[in-house]
């Protein structure tokens, strides 16, 4: 690599200086890189100490560009103090548009290297300061060094580091301890956090120790330049862009969470307009369902089901009457009491509910589904109209028979009169064992406060 360089040398020299040249005749900055020329071109001989790239040597045109792009990225990591606007490619750069975007590129990844987070570990501190000098040189300027290993997880958890040169032999802790250190905070935190061993160890089951445990890559002493800057480098743009694609992941997995939250909104508010629509149609006021629902949701989290579980319950009772909508307005509509036959046409209205919401994988329209059908069951078997007793009824159709009873029983309609509160609790307890379950009793009974909060948030007009 070094004789190859050697070679194209003068190659790089030469299109350094043309555009040297270049600058001096269009005044854009040939003094700010003249008074920096020995510094910005060892940088950027190192690169190509590092790299070799002998593709670009041989075409005039893209070492040309390549070594303009390089003034730029290296005079600025070498001086750091220089003005960015100074060296803005679009104002001080003559070209196509796309060479200077790629240029811009180039810079951008060149700089998130440069800002990359480093950690030397090693007891010898003269090896420490070696690391240091070297990787300054080559632009990096975050660089912490410790030669007592046992400062290592207090070092990592003050910043996020993005690569760590960790010795092998050391006192207190060797290089293997802190790795298996190293790896446990990472899989905590689903990370990945290279190491770059640093050994004069030949030992082959050593280094399959190392890469065992999560050694990244080695780097023998004594160090050569070259090869720390070579090595780093590649280390630290596999880690930036495992940093982007963690970055993108939490960005799209955020997308589709809002996404998904504004479907589920959509859905809810689709069911609850359905669920008005049945109500309307049987000369309901559309607070009755919003009152059921919260009703059923209290009720619920009495009786012990988790608030996932009980919010699940008061998004899918609203549709408990929704087969309403498949009944003749001659028998719905109906003020006098019903017939046989208009009353066995009437009790078609849970089949029908049953079979609008049946057929979906979705936990909301299964649960609304079985609501639908169940809910005028009777604990005693007495109900339709299956003639369901007990438990054999879901939990949740004998919470929203309860919630749904008593509600119309305080509401006023055109056929009756509202109960008063005390009359229709009395009411609810006698059905207790009979129409209702009597533990969702004693539940509805410790949820009377919530109860009534709600009647006073939610009263017709």
């Amino acid at each position: 690599m070094g004789a190859g360089f050697r070679k194209d040398s003068p190659k790089l020299r030469e299109a350094f200086n043309d555009y040297l040249e270049q600058t001096r005749r269009d005044g854009t900055y040939s003094r700010m890189v003249q008074k920096y020329y020995p510094t910005v071109f060892t940088c950027f001989e190192d690169f190509f100490t590092a790299n070799n790239p002998q593709r670009i040597v041989g075409d005039p045109a893209a070492t040309m560009e390549f070594a303009k792009s390089r003034i730029l990225i290296y005079t600025t990591q070498c001086q750091p103090g220089l003005s960015r606007q100074r060296l803005s490619v679009r104002h001080r750069l003559s070209g196509p548009a796309p060479e200077l975007e790629r240029t811009q590129h180039i810079m951008n990844l060149d700089q998130n290297l440069f800002d990359a987070e480093i950690l030397i570990v090693d007891d010898e501190r003269p090896n420490i300061l070696l690391l240091e000098r070297l990787l300054k040189a080559s632009g990096y300027s975050r660089i912490r060094g410790t030669d007592d290993p046992r400062r290592v997880r207090d070092l990592l958890g003050e910043r996020d580091t993005d690569i760590v040169l960790l010795d092998l032999r050391m006192p207190y802790m060797d290089g293997f301890q802190i790795m298996e250190a190293i790896q446990s905070t990472v899989e905590a935190g689903d990370d990945y956090l290279p190491v770059l061993m640093l050994t004069a160890e030949h030992d082959p089951r050593i280094k399959l120790r190392a890469l065992e445990l999560g050694a990244t890559d080695f780097l023998l002493k004594p160090f050569d330049r070259a090869e720390v800057a070579s090595r780093v480098r590649n280390i630290l743009q596999v880690r930036l862009l495992n940093k982007r694609v963690r970055q993108q992941n939490a960005e799209l997995e955020s997308k589709v969470r809002e996404r998904t939250r504004e479907l589920d909104e959509t859905r809810l508010e689709i069911i609850r307009r359905l669920g008005l629509a049945a109500e309307y149609r049987d000369n309901e006021t559309g607070l009755h369902i919003v009152r059921m629902s919260l009703f059923a949701q209290a009720i619920a989290l009495r009786h012990g089901l988790s608030p996932e579980q009980a919010e699940l319950l008061m998004n899918a009772a609203p549709m408990h009457d929704i087969g309403k909508i498949g009944i003749p307005d001659r028998v719905l509509l109906k003020k006098d009491k019903l017939d046989s036959d208009e009353w066995h046409i009437m009790r078609r209205h849970t089949t029908i509910g049953a079979q609008m919401l049946s057929g979906h994988s979705s936990p909301l329209l299964r649960m609304a589904a079985d609501i639908a059908l169940s809910h005028h069951e009777r604990w005693d078997g007495g109900g339709y109209p299956q003639g369901l007793s007990g438990e054999s009824i879901s939990l949740e159709a004998r919470i929203v028979a309860v919630a749904d009873v008593f509600d119309a029983l305080l509401a006023e309609r055109p056929y009756k009169k509202a109960w008063p509160e005390h009359e229709a609790i009395a009411e609810i307890e006698r059905l207790a064992g009979h129409q209702f379950d009597p533990a969702v009793v004693e539940s509805f009974l410790s949820a009377l406060p919530e109860l009534r909060e709600i009647r006073a948030r939610y009263q017709d007009s």
